[in-house]
């Protein structure tokens, strides 16, 4: 591989951090520095601005957290046009990744005319550098505000949700399409006397006749077919009792989750199966929480933890659904209807809005 040669401009701490980088993909002809006089860089020459005249016409790169005041000094020594040909920005993002090419994301272009200096984006528009975008950390804000639209709108945006109750009264909740998700990729476990917590939506949504019994636990005890019982305490859980059960959005509001999985485990039958849901990344559930409380929000680690010592690893499938994308959509209040279908294809286990469980008891 051929390595480029460049001219750095800058031998503080943003280059003791990058050299390595830096040599890694081009040759250093040398260091420009306004204290080079004070300088003594091992295997590499270091040169004050003035004597960059002397010095093949190859790029610079600025690596200093002040690039404009060193762009127009640049420009002022090789003259404008040649400082747009020249310059580029040695990196704007944090943090670097250990093996990026620290040239190959230098070519955002830096153009200087009049006396002012200029970003180039991709598209080809202009953003005007002034003295409050010294910094690259601010250049790097006005670069993505320019190419996000998303980020655009996150920052007009107010700052509290258009529907504070999950979009329920706007279409469909972007948690429930997820949930139903699970529900419907697992139906095939939702058989036989199947326990529901609070109703029988879902059972008799995607139980089919397979479900020959189908019972609902309530901590109230309330309507027909309904037993009072609670899953912390066990109340009203018969021992191997349930071929299998479906328990959605119910964990995060019991505080002794721990006990809640283990009298899940005691209530199926050898073979039956818990279908669970909780949520990761979620508002308050105000109504919840004023009833009866809201006390985790959950992760992939912290559910293994839960559910693998009751059930064993074996037999336990933790899945997550959402990405940052359907989360903040979530979180806004936005609904299913609102978001695209290609949206939901993608699940990114950092930015989970719900987790499904399948846990089999053997």
């Amino acid at each position: 591989m051929t390595k480029e040669r460049v001219i750095v401009f800058g031998a503080g701490k943003l280059f003791a951090e990058r050299r390595n980088l830096i040599e890694k993909y081009g040759e250093i002809e040398g260091i420009l520095d306004n204290k080079a006089c004070e300088l003594s860089i091992p295997s590499i020459e270091t040169y004050l601005p003035e004597e960059l005249v002397h010095l093949p016409k190859v790029p610079i790169i600025i690596m200093s957290d002040y690039l404009v005041p060193m762009v127009l000094q640049v420009s002022r020594i090789i003259g404008e046009d040649e400082c747009s040909k020249r310059v580029k920005i040695g990196r704007i993002c944090y943090p670097v990744e250990e093996e990026e090419n620290v040239l190959a994301n230098a070519a955002l272009q830096i153009i200087v005319e009049s006396g002012n200096v200029y970003c180039v984006l991709e598209d080809g528009q202009r953003v005007l550098l002034d003295e409050k975008s010294h910094y690259m950390k601010d250049i790097y804000r006005v670069v993505s505000q320019k190419r996000d639209v998303l980020l655009n709108a996150l920052i007009a945006a107010k700052v509290r949700p258009i529907d504070a109750f999950f979009g329920r009264k706007r279409g469909e909740p972007i948690d429930r399409y997820y949930i139903e998700k699970f529900l419907d990729e697992h139906k095939e476990f939702i058989r036989g006397r199947c326990l529901e917590i609070a109703e029988d939506t879902y059972t008799k949504k995607f139980g089919g006749n397979r479900v020959t019994d189908s019972v609902m636990l309530h901590v109230e005890g309330w309507g027909d077919n309904v037993i009072k019982g609670n899953l912390e305490t066990g109340d009203g859980i018969v021992a191997e009792t349930y071929d299998s059960m479906i328990i959605t959005q119910t964990l995060m509001c019991i505080y002794n989750v721990e006990a809640a999985v283990r009298n899940i485990f005691v209530g199926l039958k050898k073979g039956g199966s818990a279908l669970v849901t909780v949520s990761g990344i979620s508002q308050i559930a105000r109504y919840d929480d004023d009833n009866w409380g809201m006390f985790h929000s959950f992760y992939m680690s912290g559910l293994k933890k839960l559910f693998y010592p009751v059930f064993g690893e074996e037999n336990v499938e933790i899945i997550h659904y959402g990405n940052v994308k359907t989360a903040m959509a979530f979180l806004y209040g936005a609904v299913r209807e609102e978001v695209r279908d290609e949206d939901f294809n993608i699940s990114d286990m950092d930015y989970p809005v719900i987790y499904g469980i399948h846990a089999i008891r053997r």
